[in-house]
């Protein structure tokens, strides 16, 4: 067998082009083993002349990107394969990861040790055994992965007949390893395999075949690879292979050490087997088709679930806090005033207010103009399916057209689909601010006092609602949704630590920015210089806010940028780490805003 490769030693990389998919591909595989130090390539030569194999001693797994993507296939045609709509656009690629992770996940006997105390070919057997075994163990502790296993089963197959020379006895009861063995764990259905069964049969006989059969039934029965249980697999391999060398001397074929069964046999067409394999697995990929939609159907629709069941509770974490931060009393239009912030937690203090200057003002009219051409990008999207080529194709209703044509059938499948925008009429901006007073940020106080300012100033000439908050060791309320920021307030800098979990959900619950409508902004002043828990906060929050359509600028006002900009990474926030004044950035800042804003949302 190809897939278990327990001699090789050297380790195949990833084409270059296809660096990104071996990595996600990697990722994948350590999820379904429950390992950590798998590693993937994707490589027009890897899989050992199989679709995918696994190499033990290199803790790896090769995948023919050929084979199992197809020759026409470049990786710019494959999106992030971590995401479960790729998985079941490529649910044989899936199916092909899956079975070699199930390999690393169960095949952990010692091989090495197996291969001193089996000859050549009771060990071929017990890998012919464990095929069956893997999937079987694999589809009982996840019940999704047998549509991705069976999506790729008969593939796995064919690469095997095509290495046979005839069908003979030794041929047949490899057959036997890898389609009944499947029958076994409703990989495959006998409905669909009758034919090969019957060619099986009439090389080996229904009793030879039968014992056959109950020797994978026993091997799929082995839950673990403890020392009475690898006893127990030598042993099955060995009845295996009795019972193949007493059918090959009653034929009168010539036998040999690696198993091949040399000359002899039925006389039966390998071409006749290998094109009847080829219709099989045209017609196995149709009927699963209908199974793949069903379970991501019935996938999506229990995510969709639970993302609505954590997001309501989310939103009324976020909007108590927000409701004990801010208060649930009236102040009025102009209620945000130095009396009204709770300063009472912190160690930060006020130590100016004063009236906003010309600059600031001109400032703010800068940003507001940028801010009013970004609300009105708003639109709603609508998703169009095509007969006729327009977006991008859809790779699994694709292959489901050409199956179907194949056996003469008229298909009705859109294979093509692409999203249509429209603008809206009245657009709605919603900025949040959060300012953080700790004591890294106390060189950055005055020109955060004039960002917060200008920012709030810029969000009102638009018409927009804005919140802001300071966090430190507690969340002070800056300005309410609603109110006007009349003054410049500048805080000193002495809090230890920094609330950015609570101060963000504070300004969540106030805007409702994750689930709200309209062109949503959050703007982070900070050096991103957290502890562990907060950094895992931040990083949790930013990525919800890509989820959400909500675009985020954050300003670090530091020598030291790094810390926002790890925070940041992959969360589709922007991070301006050059700005040291907002009034002489005013322009640069402003153009950010309106980018993120229309790419995000």
């Amino acid at each position: 067998m190809k897939h278990l490769d327990i001699d090789v030693t050297e380790r195949t990389n990833s084409d270059r082009d296809w660096l990104r998919l071996g990595s996600q591909i990697g990722t994948l595989a350590n999820e379904w083993s429950g390992r950590t130090d798998l590693v993937a390539s994707v490589s027009s030569s890897g899989g050992e002349g199989a679709p995918a194999c696994y190499k033990p001693k290199l803790a790896e797994i090769e995948i023919n990107k050929n084979m199992v993507f197809g020759e026409n296939v470049s990786p710019e045609m494959v999106d992030d394969f971590t995401e479960r709509e790729t998985q079941y656009e490529w649910a044989k690629v899936t199916g092909a990861v899956i079975h070699e992770a199930f390999h690393a996940r169960f095949s952990n006997m010692d091989l090495e040790k197996l291969s001193k105390e089996l000859s050549q070919k009771e060990l071929q057997a017990l890998i012919l055994l464990e095929e069956g075994r893997i999937e079987s163990l694999g589809v009982e502790s996840n019940s999704d992965s047998r549509v991705f296993l069976r999506s790729c089963a008969m593939d796995i197959v064919i690469s095997e007949v095509k290495d046979f020379s005839q069908l003979n006895v030794a041929s047949a009861s490899n057959l036997v390893g890898l389609v009944h063995a499947r029958v076994l764990n409703d990989i495959l259905f006998m409905s669909e395999v009758g034919s090969v069964v019957r060619a099986v049969n009439d090389v080996l006989g229904e009793d030879v075949s039968e014992k056959l059969v109950s020797i994978c039934e026993k091997f799929q029965a082995i839950e673990n690879t403890s020392e009475r249980s690898v006893e127990l697999m030598k042993e099955l391999a060995r009845e295996w292979v009795k019972i193949v060398s007493d059918k090959q001397e009653e034929n009168g074929e010539e036998d040999s050490e690696d198993g091949s069964g040399g000359s002899g046999g039925s006389g039966t067409s390998l071409e006749e087997l290998l094109s009847e394999l080829e219709d099989i697995a045209t017609d196995v990929e149709i009927s699963n088709f209908s199974e793949l939609d069903n379970q991501q159907r019935e996938q999506e629709w229990k995510d969709s679930s639970k993302q609505k069941s954590n997001h309501s509770k989310e939103s009324q974490k976020s909007k108590n806090i927000a409701d004990k931060v801010f208060g649930n009393k009236d102040d009025g239009e102009h209620g945000a005033t130095t009396a009204d912030l709770d300063v009472s937690n912190t160690n930060s203090s006020i130590v100016d207010v004063r009236k906003p200057n010309a600059q600031e003002r001109v400032a703010s009219v800068i940003i507001g103009s940028d801010l009013e051409r970004a609300k009105y990008r708003e639109r709603d999207i609508t998703e169009v399916s095509s007969f006729i080529p327009a977006g991008k194709l859809n790779t699994k209703v694709a292959l489901q057209v050409k199956a179907e044509e194949s056996l003469g059938k008229v298909s009705t499948l859109p294979s093509w689909r692409k999203k249509v925008r429209k603008h809206t009429d009245e657009p709605t901006l919603s900025v949040g601010i959060l300012c953080d007073i700790s004591g890294s940020m106390s060189d950055a106080m005055s020109p955060m006092a004039t960002t917060a300012w200008v920012m709030s100033e810029a969000t009102k000439r638009v018409q927009g609602k804005v919140a802001m908050a300071y966090f430190g060791n507690a969340v002070i309320p800056a300005l309410k949704s609603g109110q006007t920021l009349s003054d410049v307030v500048t805080y000193n800098a002495n809090d230890g630590t920094e609330k950015f979990d609570s101060a963000f959900m504070a300004i969540n619950g106030e805007l409702n920015l994750l689930d709200g409508n309209g062109a949503r902004l959050l703007v982070v002043v900070s050096d991103g210089i957290y502890t562990d828990r907060e950094s895992d906060k931040a990083k949790h929050w930013l990525n919800r806010c890509k989820e959400s359509g909500v675009a985020v600028l954050w300003l670090p006002f530091s020598p030291t940028p790094h810390y926002s900009k790890n925070l940041c990474e992959n969360t589709g926030a922007v991070v301006m780490p050059n700005v040291r004044s907002t009034i002489e950035s005013a322009r640069e800042i402003g153009k950010v805003c309106c980018d993120i804003l229309s790419k995000t949302y």
